[in-house]
Parts: C-alpha cells; sequence; structure tokens
C-alpha cells in the first residue's frame, strides 16, 4: 500500500488528466506535470488536479514547488483531506515531524477510515522517537487494512525500539504473512530473536532472507550476530566479510569483524 492515497477521477472528461495518472503510474513525473497543467485548462478550479501536480513534485523531491501546488488545492477544496496528507508528508520528509502530525491529523479527522493517513502519522511519530503514540496509529491501521504489510513491519520496529521484542517478532512475523517477498521483514524477525537470544530461529529467518535477496550487507550482520550467539565464530567472521564486499564503508561490519576476532582468540587460548 502506497504512503500516499491514490487521487479519485473527476466526473468530467478530462484526458489531459488521465494522462497525468498514466504517467504517474509509469515514475514519469515531469511528464505527469505536464499533462496535469494542460488539464487545468479545462478544469482550472479541480483541487484534485493541484494536488496531483503536488504529489509529482512531492515525487521529484522539490517540497517548495510541492507546497505551493498543495496549498492552491487547500484553498480551493480546505476538506479534501488528500491535501492534508500532501502536506504533511512533504513536512515529514523536510524533518518538521510535529508539523507534519498535525497535518496527519487534520486528515484522519476528515477521513477517519482511511488507513493510509493513520500510517503516516504513525511513522512521523516513529520519526520523534514517539512509539507509544506510533503504535496507537499502527493499531487502528490493522485495524482498517489488517495485511497491510509496510505498517505492521513499522510496528514491530516502534515495539522493538521499546524493547518489547517478541510483541515485535510477532508483528514481524503477520507482515510476512501479509507480503512474503520482501526480506527487510526477516531480517527484522532475526534481529528481534538475536535480541531475545534465540540464535538459532534467527539464523533461519536469515537464510530465508538470503533467499529473496544476496546483495544486502544488512543481512550478513545479522546473520553473523547470530552466529556469534551460536559460537559460530568462523562463519560469522565470513559473514562480515561478505557485508564489507558489498559496503565497503559499513562500519558496524568492520567493528563486528574485530569483535569477533577477539572472541576467536578468547576461545583458542581456552582450549
Amino acid at each position: 500500500m502506497d504512503k500516499i492515497q491514490k487521487i479519485g477521477n473527476q466526473n468530467i472528461e478530462n484526458p489531459h488528466r488521465e494522462d497525468g495518472h498514466k504517467h504517474m503510474r509509469e515514475g514519469k513525473f515531469n511528464d505527469a506535470i505536464k499533462s496535469y497543467e494542460n488539464a487545468l485548462n479545462i478544469e482550472p478550479n479541480n483541487d484534485e488536479i493541484y494536488s496531483c501536480i503536488g504529489y509529482a513534485y512531492y515525487e521529484k523531491r522539490k517540497y517548495t514547488e510541492a507546497l505551493k501546488y498543495f496549498d492552491k488545492a487547500m484553498k480551493i477544496n480546505p476538506q479534501n483531506s488528500e491535501n492534508y496528507n500532501g502536506v504533511g508528508n512533504i513536512l515529514d520528509e523536510k524533518g518538521e515531524f510535529e508539523k507534519a502530525t498535525k497535518y496527519f491529523d487534520r486528515a484522519i479527522e476528515l477521513n477517519p477510515k482511511n488507513a493510509v493517513y493513520f500510517y503516516n502519522k504513525g511513522l512521523s511519530l516513529q520519526n520523534q522517537e514517539r512509539y507509544q503514540e506510533s503504535l496507537k496509529c499502527y493499531n487502528r491501521v490493522e485495524e482498517l487494512a489488517p495485511k497491510f504489510s509496510e505498517a505492521l513491519n513499522n510496528k514491530g520496529i516502534a515495539l522493538a525500539n521499546m524493547g518489547q521484542f517478541q510483541e515485535a517478532f510477532e508483528s514481524y512475523k503477520k507482515a510476512i504473512k501479509a507480503k512474503a517477498d520482501n526480506y527487510i521483514y526477516y531480517i527484522n524477525c532475526t534481529d528481534a530473536l538475536n535480541n531475545m537470544g534465540k540464535y538459532e530461529e534467527g539464523l533461519k529467518y536469515c537464510n530465508k532472507a538470503l533467499k529473496l535477496e544476496k546483495k544486502s550487507d544488512f543481512i550478513y550482520i545479522n546473520k553473523a550476530i547470530s552466529c556469534m550467539g551460536l559460537e559460530k565464530y568462523e562463519e560469522a567472521l565470513e559473514c562480515c566479510r561478505k557485508a564489507i564486499s558489498i559496503n565497503k564503508n559499513n562500519k558496524d561490519a568492520k567493528n563486528l569483524k574485530i569483535e569477533i576476532k577477539q572472541k576467536l582468540k578468547q576461545k583458542l587460548y581456552q582450549e
């Protein structure tokens, strides 16, 4: 499910608007903007077209331009929840989290059954380390859209940041059930299990992640931690080497490699 809610079509026939939607789906944001601007010649007071242009600029990370169009959209129709969601997304990207939260609140007030708005608010609160509040948003998302895998995953992250690793693990498993082809969810399971000292089980989830993605240094770091917990130091070292080969600037992998070597020396001395 997208962070941005899809814009609905108007009843007025406007081929430029439809072209804009097509270009947005294809990721051709410059072409989308041109089509939407042409669409405004037919529907100059259609706030949704201004909103679409705002989203196109948002995708291009041109936030100042995006805000201008969302502002125009809100002046035309202050009751359109999507405009407030759009502004909230931009403010969140700019790091203005408290302001972003207020805009998401307004979007929710206007459309309280939209799971995307609760998800976006949850992300904003999570960025502020307000994990308990973000959980309330993710719980609401789960009520409205039980298979919203990104929300289930982020709920797990919030729980993990609160030290509730078993609950986090359960939420990650729900994310996997909703979308089984995202390797990040498996790695997050490993992270939660490692934090609970369940290294054997954590290793299994790591191996599942590797079946989906073999070029992630993040996977190998987590696998190294699982292996280290099981005192499989040579295998852990090899994981660190693979992580560094993928990302030579990964300081965590380099530090972990040093730690594992020290553990390995201690083991040899004991023998």
